[in-house]
């Protein structure tokens, strides 16, 4: 497993890295924006090691680093209200709670599939992230939401999801009890999920007047910024895999009958 692991995500890293460099070429930018561009590759490298480093390290570790999120991007938030909405009893408690509840689906899956499943949602929801994103800087035009976030288009959009979906079916030995068909619907819901979290944070973002919600990640901004698409995720992908375990069980008992 964790040499296979190892090829697809030094794939899509190379993908990644080409597509930038392409897009450098035919689509020329200064010097700082493509130097914040490979930037942000360099820091996307380390966030996918440091979250798989703590999957394999156990669920214990895992829900550390889940808490650490929810309780850093909750002060995020909180920190960036006007001081005059700041409540008396901090913000940062039902956010918190919040946050918890939607990353602490990824601790629900049964123990000889948590592993495997965790690493699983968190390589899709970082190859949406980041080739909705490139496909969209190399072949953008049309604007998806400019109101909320000008910098996402419609081809950046197709591109991640087909990018997803076909990620998800070279990920099939992480999923064994599940068809192709049903990787492909995974990939294409944390798609859709993963964009309605970061337009949701996004649309926070624009309420607050801020751009980012805080500089902590390099190149990425806050952890919100960083983790939005998985806080969205991490609770469809739950949900979908047992409508699907319910509809496979459904049809086992119909053919039995």
């Amino acid at each position: 497993m964790y040499m296979k692991l190892t090829i697809i995500i030094g794939v899509l890293f190379v993908l990644g890295a080409t597509i930038i460099a392409v897009t450098h070429k035919t689509r020329p930018r200064d010097r700082s924006a493509a130097k914040a561009d490979w930037v942000k590759y360099v820091v996307m490298l380390a966030v996918v090691a440091a979250f798989l480093t703590a999957a394999l390290a156990g669920r214990i570790t895992t829900a550390f680093l889940l808490v650490a999120i929810a309780l850093t991007g909750s002060y995020e938030l909180y920190r960036n209200l006007p001081r005059k909405n700041r409540v008396t009893v901090p913000l940062i408690f039902p956010c918190s709670i919040v946050l918890i509840a939607c990353l602490g689906h990824l601790l629900f899956e049964r123990a000889y599939a948590w592993e495997s499943s965790v690493i699983f949602v968190f390589l899709l929801v970082t190859a949406h992230d980041s080739f909705s994103q490139l496909w969209g800087k190399f072949l953008g035009r049309a604007r998806l939401c400019p109101r909320l976030s000008p910098n996402k288009t419609v081809e950046g959009l197709v591109g991640g999801m087909i990018t997803t979906a076909a990620v998800a079916v070279s990920l099939s030995f992480l999923m064994p009890m599940h068809s192709g068909l049903a990787l492909v619907v995974f990939g294409l819901v944390i798609s859709i999920s993963s964009t309605a979290g970061d337009l949701s944070f996004s649309y926070i973002k624009r309420k607050l007047n801020i751009k980012d919600f805080s500089s902590l990640i390099p190149g990425h901004g806050g952890v919100l910024d960083r983790f939005d698409s998985l806080i969205a995720a991490a609770p469809a992908f739950y949900w979908t895999g047992r409508v699907l375990e319910n509809h496979t069980l459904s049809e086992s008992i119909r053919r039995m009958l």
